[in-house]
């Protein structure tokens, strides 16, 4: 697979080109939550170790000291983007893989042979008695962080590392009286990001403090201290009294700062020598601050004085320190088991490096599916090309084979027909390609795999380029000569075809003549429906979880960095295994997945919904959408003209000219000019994101230009300018593709670009979607349903008042609700009223509590607990359903669609009231949502078979959550009208009407 089929395909997300993709670590939506670990003893808290964990090689001999709550909190915040969860329990755990991901990298690169890992103690210490304000600024922990320090912390109990905590003093006390223990004769290596800490190193002593993501530090010594700020290890304490701490809210002197600081002590050496020298000190208002702060000054120096000296840790056992055995197959089992791949495949390329005889890698998972268990593959794929260019490859329980000439794909496929039999007929397909993109995308070759253990890799080098040199087109396979034979044997219609993320195949393959049957499973589909929380649908990672083996990576063939080639770069010979891997591991997913959908009742679903949608998105994927180039160009200069007059109006209501889109000047101007109400602190300072900014809205007339500036920024960027650069030029159209594993409702997504998140309420979002137009000669149709989620919940909830309003004709349902919420007549509801009705009515639906409806309206909690009050009053079914539906979540852990879609809902019986209600919410709206989604896709099917049955040239071009957009011959208005319309309106029976909205237009927003 190119960069593009091991980011869309092997990722199975769909979700950005290879340049933007971080790496497979940071994308394992893995780890889970679990009960608090022991608190431990009063002084130390001294665990038992692991099965197996005896101690490894003392290494290094030195000692590594982490401070866990500033590596957990780091970990945190690195990941927070990433939605990192646990791929059972869908609870979150980016705290928690962080956490060990810089772990094991430091052991790893360090070999220590004593290990403390360091937590404060639960109440605080001392320091608070010495100063009350010590600390108070600090926000409460997040709510999803806490439980995710008591699994790290049950983790590190159960591989064996001891938890070291002394009460009523904090972390870097421990580690202070550590290092002073242990530094006398042995190297310390110190892990924090507290530049306290600066205060214990010495030549023995050094510190490593994050620098970027979780797994690049800063070493820093004694010379780095000196340099970077001016001072020397033994005056940091001094420095400290000076400066003070934001962080730990610690005063200082007020109004000296960092250069201050060094210079006076590089005068006078110490706080003593200062206050001594106190009348020779310049200039005169660095005096008066030092005078005006005295008692704070010491204050602050004892505040931040570690102490070395406890004598809990004097009398600590050393043989408690030492490093278990973190490498045995019981704890890389238990990575695994957890979902942590990237942590287990570290883990277990160290223990293959160590040179154990016993693979860790033949356990099945703990979900109980089995699947063909492999060793790991020792070799990167380019290494020994000429070994792999045909028979067996490095492991002898499976054959791969590179077919590159007519003799030999005559046999493979003749291989495949009698393996497969008359009747199995099922064959994995996958594509190699040299782009990330299907419609651009050029096909390299095809593995094909018809029983585990046994594929082919059919070499397709397509004809260099312009420009380019000769590449390996004598390598392989003829595209005219191999072609005419390969459409034969793939067109064949009772041919299963199983792959992962098979679409982006079959546009490849169908671009180059080949047009496969509909597909019979994807193992990327059949992950999702079997767990939708998680985005971990991508082939390695199902291969470690389902199969314990651990793949060839895109990276081992092509490189990385400057080095990195496409497919077409890279011999055949070179790329045989990887791809024969791909298609095996594929054919292996299939038989791994088939028992979870079975077990889950899943079939239907994934049979008759999720993959026979896969040839209508191929379809129109292919068509694509047209654009005016020159309508957005313009459009593109009216807003640098808007955004240019909003700077300048920024920059008048702040009184003078500053970087709007400098984070640092910005802060400036909010914080310190106009001193409005700060928000949350970064590392940087305090926030000036999109949420503070809606925060201080109307404070400030600064802060509405901002967001106003913010706004068109976004849309200029994000569509304006980026939509014409998307133009595929073959085509001149854009491909937008259509994600089915990305929403845990089972709504569809799309990206490259992203069509459905273009806003349609104001007049901003309107005039980009004023630049879709259809063919030339054409129109565009757009069909939208009509309340389809309100007439969902009267479905479920059997409620004879809102069922009645929908059967009815000519009533409103928003107004109806207004008038029960104002007590007043429906022909008395005003359109504010009616405005409020239907928050109200889409909140209830979306479980939204009455604070939640209070800030969504602006109005008192009293006022939107009424209207709450009174919706149930006129509704009583809906209230039944809420709690029927959050009754069923709790006794079987998921909820349903009517079509037997399943979302597991792992909270809701957690003991967090945070997580609880969003779980209650989050079981309430899905069986709305995600049988939304399915009669969405249910009319889609049966609107793509009659426009194909009547060989109408019109076609279906977008979907849109409730929408669907249809580029139109003229001619055919009216036929496609009543296909939409009817297929839409009868994708399901319900117990009221399903009402669907249309419109013609020349463009996207005239027919909205």
């Amino acid at each position: 697979m190119p960069a593009a089929k091991k980011t869309k395909k092997k990722s199975g997300k769909n979700a950005a080109p290879a340049k933007k993709s971080t790496t497979r670590a940071a994308k394992k939506k893995t780890q889970k939550t679990s009960p608090k670990a022991p608190a431990g003893k009063k002084t130390t808290s001294t665990v038992k170790k692991s099965p197996g964990s005896a101690g490894q090689k003392a290494g290094s001999g030195g000692l590594l000291i982490i401070d866990a709550h500033a590596m957990a909190y780091r970990a945190y915040y690195a990941l927070q983007g990433q939605n990192l969860t646990h791929p059972m329990t869908g609870m979150p755990t980016n705290a928690v893989f962080g956490f060990f991901r810089m772990f094991f990298k430091i052991l790893l690169d360090r070999n220590p042979a004593l290990v403390a890992v360091v937590w404060d103690p639960p109440g605080g210490s001392f320091r608070r008695e010495l100063y009350t304000e010590y600390k108070a600024q600090r926000k409460p922990m997040p709510d999803d962080l806490r439980p995710q320090i008591d699994e790290i912390k049950e983790i590190l109990i159960k591989t064996g590392f001891p938890i070291l905590m002394v009460k009523n003093f904090e972390a870097d006390d421990v580690m202070g009286s550590l290092a002073a223990r242990f530094g006398k004769d042995r190297r310390v290596v110190l892990l924090s990001g507290d530049k306290d800490c600066y205060q214990l190193l010495n030549k023995n002593v050094t510190m490593l403090r994050g620098s970027k993501g979780v797994t690049e530090f800063i070493e820093i010594d004694p010379q780095w201290v000196q340099t970077e700020l001016g001072v020397g290890v033994d005056q940091i304490t001094d420095y400290m009294g000076l400066v003070g701490d934001s962080s730990d809210n610690i005063p200082g002197a007020k109004g000296i700062g960092p250069k201050s600081a060094a210079n006076l002590l590089q005068d006078y050496k110490s706080l003593t020598g200062i206050y001594k020298n106190l009348a020779q000190v310049e200039p005169k208002g660095v005096r008066a601050k030092l005078e005006e702060s005295k008692e704070n000054v010491f204050l602050s120096q004892d505040l931040a004085t570690i102490r070395t000296a406890m004598p809990e840790i004097a009398e600590l056992d050393e043989t408690t320190l030492a490093t278990p055995d973190y490498l045995t197959p019981e704890i890389l089992q238990m990575f695994r088991d957890d979902g942590y791949n990237a942590i287990y495949m570290e883990l277990n390329r160290a223990r293959e490096r160590r040179g154990d005889a016993q693979s860790s890698s033949g356990a099945n998972s703990a979900n109980g599916t089995s699947g063909t268990t492999k060793t790991k593959q020792g070799k990167s794929a380019d290494s020994d090309a000429s070994a792999r260019t045909a028979g067996d490859s490095e492991q002898t329980n499976r054959k791969y084979e590179l077919i590159d000439d007519l003799e030999k794909l005559e046999r493979a496929l003749a291989q495949l027909t009698k393996t497969m039999g008359k009747k199995s007929k099922i064959l994995t397909v996958d594509t190699e390609t040299d782009h990330q993109e299907p419609m651009r995308a050029r096909l390299v070759g095809i593995s094909l795999c018809a029983r585990p253990g046994e594929a082919f890799y059919i070499a397709l080098p397509p004809a260099p380029e312009s420009g380019q040199d000769s590449l390996f087109t004598d390598q392989g396979l003829s595209a005219d000569a191999a072609r005419p034979i390969l459409k034969k044997f793939l067109e064949d219609p009772e041919l299963r075809i199983i792959g992962q993320n098979i679409k982006y195949d079959m546009i490849v393959l169908r671009n180059w003549g080949v047009n496969l049957p509909a597909p019979y499973f994807d193992t990327m589909i059949a992950s999702y429906l079997s767990n939708p929380n998680v985005r971990r649908h991508n082939m390695d990672d199902m291969a470690v979880d389902l199969l314990g083996y651990d793949t060839i990576k895109y990276e081992d063939v092509v490189g990385s960095g400057r080095n990195k080639k496409t497919m077409d770069q890279i011999p055949p010979a070179e790329i045989r295994d990887y791809a024969c891997e791909d298609a095996d591991i594929t054919y292996q997913l299939h038989d791994a997945l088939l028992p979870i959908l079975q077990q889950h009742k899943l079939e239907s679903v994934n049979r008759d919904i999720e993959v026979a949608l896969i040839p209508v998105l191929t379809d129109m994927e292919m068509e694509g959408v047209a654009i005016d180039a020159k309508y957005f160009k313009t459009l593109s200069q009216d807003y640098a003209k808007k955004l240019k007059k909003l700077e300048k109006q920024i920059h008048a209501a702040a009184g003078y000219e500053f970087n709007i889109n400098s984070t640092k000047e910005l802060q400036k101007v909010l914080f310190e000019d106009l001193d409005l109400p700060k928000g949350r602190k970064t590392k940087t300072g305090y926030s000036t994101d999109q949420s503070v900014l809606e925060e201080l809205r109307g404070r400030h007339p600064v802060v509405d230009q901002l967001l106003e500036q913010r706004k068109y920024s976004k849309l200029k960027s994000t569509y304006v300018d980026a939509l014409p650069a998307l133009v595929n030029p073959k085509t001149g159209r854009i491909h937008t593709s259509f994600n089915q594993t990305i929403a845990a409702t089972g709504r569809l997504s799309s990206m490259d670009p992203n069509l459905q998140n273009i806003p349609i309420r104001e007049e901003t979002g309107r005039m980009i979607r004023r630049g879709f137009v259809p063919r030339a000669g054409n129109v565009l149709l757009s069909l939208d349903y009509s309340q389809i989620e309100l007439r969902i919940m009267a479905h479920y909830s059997g409620d004879q008042a809102l069922i009645e309003t929908f059967i009815q004709k000519g009533i409103d349902i928003h107004t109806r609700t207004a008038a029960s919420l104002f007590a007043v007549e429906e022909a008395a509801v005003t359109s504010d009223m009616r405005s409020k009705g239907k928050a109200v009515n889409f909140s209830i639906i979306y479980g939204v509590t009455e604070f939640g409806l209070a800030r969504n309206l602006a109005i008192p909690r009293e006022e939107a607990r009424l209207y709450i009050d009174r919706f149930f009053d006129k509704y009583p079914g809906v209230r039944r359903y809420m709690d029927d539906t959050i009754a069923f979540a709790v006794e079987h852990g998921y909820v349903q669609t009517l079509t037997g879609r399943i979302r597991p809902i792992p909270e809701i019986k957690t003991s967090n009231r945070f997580r609880r209600e969003g779980a209650e919410r989050m079981a309430i709206n899905t069986p709305i949502q995600g049988t939304s989604a399915d009669i969405i896709k249910l009319a889609m099917m049966e609107i793509h078979k009659d426009l194909l049955a009547k060989k109408l040239k019109s076609k279906m071009i977008l979907q849109v959550h409730d929408e669907l957009l249809f580029d139109v011959a003229p001619a055919e208005k009216d036929a496609v009208l009543k296909i939409a319309q009817n297929r839409m309106e009868n994708a399901m029976k319900l117990k009221v009407p399903l009402d669907v909205d249309y419109s013609f237009g020349n463009n996207w927003d005239e027919a909205h």
